[in-house]
């Protein structure tokens, strides 16, 4: 506070005082002599009261500016603080990036070392700092997927730009040792192979340890209660590329992933998608299975494509769990025998599809199917099956008797010639196979299936006389 201000305060106190005393002062010279010597003493204490009152006052004011001062200063050094506290944790996040830059750039560089060893360091320094920083995981993924991706360079020893004329120089010294230089180099490629298949192998067990959602319990127990309890170091919502390349004994049972490409991958040795979740797409399309391929209680939450591909040995789609997504299997071979007993299927698509042994399709629940001009050249089963839309199935090698339709409808279903829908009274139908002869005609009589078909062939697609009211459209 400026000094005249503090002035102007005395002066205010001062006139107050005084003006309050001289104004009783004059009140009181109308009294009596006795009267009068105690109203002036009343109005000088008067006076000073007024006085004190309104110096009280002014400093009261004064303390309340005081206080207002007091506030804003501690406001002041709140934002201070704040801002202190701010530009720490911003140094602390940039110094934490650059720590996690470091980190990353250096493994990287250790993943494309000459030296197996350095790329092992490197495979676990990504694990480790995918682990502590959750945002890095798709990258560290995504870059040990590019490591498995590109070809392997075992076996092959690195080329030097050596010139013509060193060549020839050195020509005449290896000659004599040739033997000695043969059994060196067959021991540095079998070691560099032995590396290589070790960092291979690092990144499978790295990448399959962190997809499993589900975490493995005593061998001894079954399958449904070996993977039961919650793994804490799930990598969650990851996209997983593995196109183009050879996987060989890639264990993918329990593993959940976003979305999976494997188009036009080998897959050799054992490679189960037992249990497997894939919450988005999944793309086989062009691969092959050189193994019995197992996808037991998958679930496909969004499209999985396996068109085009090849199973050499047996495949599994027991209890596979797509009822809110698509399968695609057009012009897919099966070579081996195939299951898909108890699996709900919102969509599938067999068209084209080769079988060429058993399949197994029993008590399956189909939204909508489609094996238009499928080859089966054993009997498929669909016993207890259930079609609830669209269907079409034209080979009469597929066993349909008491499979059930929750809605007939002729315009959208396609049976083979052989089969009938015996109409149900609550708009369902049941698939039976066509018997063209009297109850109680012999066995020799009967016509044969072969026959059965030659004449379904010339009354339409379907094999069944116009206006037959148990035929199928």
């Amino acid at each position: 506070m400026r000094w005249t201000w503090v002035l102007l305060a005395a002066v205010a106190v001062v006139i107050v005082g005084a003006g309050v005393g001289w104004w009783l002062w004059q009140q009181a010279d109308g009294l009596a002599a006795a009267d009068l010597a105690r109203a002036r003493t009343d109005a000088i204490r008067t006076g000073l009261t007024a006085a004190g009152g309104t110096g009280a006052a002014l400093a009261l004011l004064l303390a309340v500016r005081r206080q207002r001062s007091t506030e804003v200063a501690l406001d002041l050094t709140d934002i201070d603080l704040a801002q202190k506290k701010q530009a720490a944790a911003d140094a602390a996040h940039d110094a934490t990036e650059r720590r996690i830059t470091d980190l990353y750039t250096k493994a990287a560089e250790q993943l494309g070392s000459g030296k197996a060893a350095v790329r092992l360091a490197g495979v676990f320094a990504l694990e480790r700092l995918a682990q502590a920083a959750p945002e890095l995981r798709q990258t560290v993924v995504d870059l040990l997927c590019a490591y498995i991706r590109m070809p392997s360079s075992a076996g092959k020893e690195s080329q030097s730009n050596m010139t013509n004329g060193s060549r020839s120089r050195l020509s005449s010294r290896v000659a004599g040792h040739r033997q000695k230089l043969g059994s060196s180099t067959e021991s540095r490629t079998a070691s560099t192979n032995a590396g290589e298949i070790d960092v291979r192998t690092a990144v499978r067990d790295v990448l399959l340890r962190h997809l499993r959602y589900l975490k493995k319990n005593n061998r001894g127990l079954g399958l449904k209660d070996m993977y039961s309890q919650a793994n804490g170091e799930h990598w969650d919502e990851i996209r997983l590329d593995l196109s183009n390349t050879t996987l060989t004994d890639w264990d993918f049972t329990a593993c959940r992933i976003s979305v999976g490409t494997f188009a036009h991958t080998t897959f050799a040795g054992c490679c189960d998608f037992k249990l497997a979740h894939f919450t988005d797409d999944v793309d086989y399309t062009g691969s092959t299975f050189l193994a019995d391929a197992s996808f037991y209680k998958a679930r496909i939450g969004g499209t999985a494509d396996f068109s085009d591909a090849t199973f050499r040995e047996d495949a599994h789609f027991e209890k596979v769990d797509a009822s809110n997504g698509t399968l695609y299997f057009v012009e897919s071979v099966f070579e081996g025998m195939t299951w898909f007993d108890d699996a709900d299927i919102s969509y599938a698509d067999f068209r084209q599809a080769a079988f060429l042994r058993e399949c197994y399709l029993n008590r399956v629940r189909f939204g909508s199917v489609s094996f238009y001009n499928v080859t089966f050249t054993i009997k498929a089963r669909f016993e207890g099956s259930t079609f609830c839309g669209q269907a079409t199935i034209t080979s009469d090698l597929a066993i349909l008797g008491g499979a059930r339709i929750t809605k007939i409808d002729r315009r959208r279903q396609t049976w083979p010639p052989s089969y009938i829908v015996e109409a149900q009274p609550d708009g369902s139908g049941v698939l039976e196979r066509r018997h063209d002869w009297e109850p109680g005609t012999a066995l020799s009589e009967r016509p044969t299936l072969r026959s059965l078909l030659s004449n379904a062939q010339g009354q339409g697609p379907t094999g069944t006389a116009p206006g037959d009211p148990g035929s199928s459209a």
